[in-house]
């Protein structure tokens, strides 16, 4: 799994597709969701408030190395290392927009 190799310290921020994350990582933030009877109160919103707008940051960044094609799609080809390769130009070339713009 993907959370074991993370070291305990380094806090993991994650949506609410990650439940059962905290049993493997246990310095995990993830949001609160309401219940069916029960609002969240305003504390629990604040917080949801923080998490979503740390995450915001790196849903951004993939997203922007998403418009790169190749990255995005189906790659269907048998070249070893070819998909690390491809997410690694389209970091670059997304850093380069950023720093450019």
């Amino acid at each position: 799994m993907l959370f074991e190799n993370i070291p305990k310290k380094v806090c993991v921020w994650v949506d609410t597709g990650f439940k059962g994350v905290e049993k493997v990582h246990p310095n995990t933030q993830i949001p609160t969701k309401r219940s069916r009877g029960s609002p969240l109160t305003e504390k629990q919103k604040e917080e949801n408030h923080l998490i979503s707008s740390i995450r915001v940051l790196s849903e951004h960044a993939i997203c922007g190395i998403k418009r790169m094609a190749s990255v995005s799609t189906i790659a269907r080809n048998h070249i070893p290392l070819m998909d690390d390769s491809l997410i690694v130009i389209a970091a670059g070339l997304w850093n380069y927009h950023l720093q450019s713009s």
